[in-house]
């Protein structure tokens, strides 16, 4: 149909730039591409959007609209390839052989623009989707964060409850470990009492620093069971001072010592007691009565009370103290001669007498076996002795039970 109309305008998709048809060649060369250049474009863009990558809502909307809107353009130029001119105004009507090339490029556009719709489609379904997992996903991960925090905040505090343990754990270790001190120092004081030898429960070695765990519960312990075994080592020692002491109160009650009047406990046990003899010689003379040495002369009686126990040895010999105490008298004392008393608490004191020298001063403290004098024959005295006499409250008593008693 020719149109005679100037102000006819046709349709875009039938009028060519071309005034010959392209040669069957060149259209079989026309690539698919080629005629729609965007088809490329697209698909890589759709390829990138449907990669799992977190996009905005927004963003992809965006896109999307713009990729529409630049196909459509796209589109229109490629079915366009030349504008209408007058010159060729009459020969629109005439029948071309490119006109089937033409619908079929038409065609194949419409096809791609319903291709790529449904892919828009497919793509908008997927992005919603994709915005539901999101939500989903965001709703899940602060419901997990709430748990973590929870969590966390259980672990604070069961930390916080061991470590309060282990404090309370470590007060009470301390505890017990002053209350074995206290009983290792008693036992101790027992040993020397009951005289067991002080060097049984010696120890030594090089200060090495203890190589604790470092964990508080782990170290803690630890020093329980060194607390363990300090207590079974207490449980060996107090029962040799049990026996020990049994055998002393035996020996005491046989002794016969109990008939001064002292505690047994004091004689068995006190550090201070007299015991045994203050020098190594024979017994010239006993305690109680006795025929007067030196006669009836000057009026005295042929017999007398002898208020202490004669060791006949040689001038000069060391005299020891059979007990600790504090000296009383050093010094001379009249029928003594030069004499050493010492006080050894409890009511009891001990006579050394007839000494050639005094080695101490009143109100010094002595201990058992130091030599306080040296022997000799001053005072009432037939020849060289020592005089050794124990009183009680002041009253003189049988020194022999004492000098059985060990030390």
């Amino acid at each position: 149909m020719v149109v005679n109309d100037p102000a006819y305008v046709p349709r875009a998709t039938t009028v060519f730039r071309p005034l010959s048809p392209p040669s069957p060649a060149e259209a079989g060369r026309l690539s698919r591409a080629q005629r729609t250049p965007s088809a490329g474009l697209v698909a890589a863009a759709l390829q990138w959007l449907r990669a799992p990558t977190v996009v905005p809502s927004w963003l992809l909307a965006v896109l999307l609209l713009g990729m529409v809107g630049t196909t459509g353009l796209l589109v229109y130029a490629t079915s366009r390839d030349t504008a209408y001119t007058p010159d060729v105004a009459a020969r629109v009507s005439e029948p071309s052989p490119v006109t089937p090339v033409r619908d079929a490029g038409a065609a194949a556009a419409a096809a791609e623009a319903a291709a790529l719709k449904a892919q828009l489609s497919a793509l908008i379904a997927d992005l919603e989707q994709a915005e539901r997992d999101s939500s989903m996903l965001f709703h899940l991960s602060r419901e997990q964060s709430a748990e973590l925090s929870e969590t966390q905040a259980a672990l604070q505090a069961a930390e916080q409850a061991r470590v309060q343990e282990v404090q309370d754990l470590e007060s009470r270790i301390a505890a017990l470990e002053e209350q074995i001190d206290t009983v290792e120092n008693l036992a101790a004081r027992m040993r020397q009492l009951v005289g067991l030898p002080a060097g049984d429960d010696a120890s030594g070695g090089p200060a090495v620093p203890a190589n604790l765990p470092s964990d508080p519960g782990d170290a803690a312990r630890a020093r329980i069971e060194y607390a363990q075994q300090r207590v079974q080592a207490l449980h060996a020692v107090l029962d040799e001072i049990d026996t020990r002491a049994r055998a002393r109160l035996a020996a005491v009650e046989q002794s016969g010592v109990l008939s001064a009047g002292i505690a047994p406990s004091v004689v068995a046990f006190s550090p201070d007691v007299p015991r045994g003899q203050p020098v190594s010689g024979p017994i010239t003379s006993g305690f109680g009565v006795r025929g007067n040495p030196f006669g009836s002369a000057d009026g005295e009686a042929a017999s007398e009370m002898h208020t202490g126990i004669d060791f006949a040895v040689p001038q000069g010999t060391p005299v020891l103290a059979t007990g600790a105490g504090v000296v009383r008298i050093a010094g001379w004392s009249g029928a003594y001669g030069s004499l050493v008393v010492i006080d050894h608490g409890n009511g009891i004191s001990t006579y050394y007498g007839h000494n050639s020298s005094v080695l101490v001063s009143p109100g010094e403290r002595v201990e058992r076996g130091q030599v306080v004098a040296l022997s000799g024959n001053t005072g009432r005295s037939t020849g060289a002795h020592v005089h050794y006499e124990i009183r009680v409250n002041g009253t003189p008593v049988d020194p022999s039970p004492f000098l059985a008693l060990s030390p």
